[in-house]
């Protein structure tokens, strides 16, 4: 089924969730950090006392799917019309790539709140 999407309206709703996105994008990178801090330490202990034999792997880096969210932006500041005209699947591609986008940032946010050093 083909549905009609208002182009400006859905181009706010992009940057808010790019918004939003940044946000908790920002949070990821600051635990990220006191993680990387926290590990730092652990692994001055280990160098201090000698044992090797189980240390544990460092903290990975959050990465940013920023540029998911500008492509789309930039896909939908291409068309000229006020509406685009798109089926329904297409429709909830991007609404569901951009919630998986979302819940992606909060697993990762939630894998380095759970990291302990």
């Amino acid at each position: 089924m083909d549905i009609i999407v208002d182009r400006v309206k859905m181009i706010k709703e992009v940057e808010t969730e790019l918004k939003e996105y940044e946000e908790k994008y920002q949070k990821s990178k600051e635990i990220y950090r006191k993680k990387l801090a926290e590990y730092s330490k652990y692994v001055e202990k280990l160098v201090q006392s000698g044992s090797f034999e189980n240390i544990k792997s460092p903290p990975y880096p959050p990465s940013s799917r920023k540029e998911d969210f500008e492509g789309a932006i930039e896909m939908l500041n291409a068309h000229v019309e006020p509406t685009i005209k798109m089926d329904d699947s297409e429709y909830k591609t991007i609404k569901s790539g951009l919630r998986s986008i979302q819940t992606g940032n909060t697993n990762t946010i939630n894998a380095l709140s759970a990291l302990s050093y």
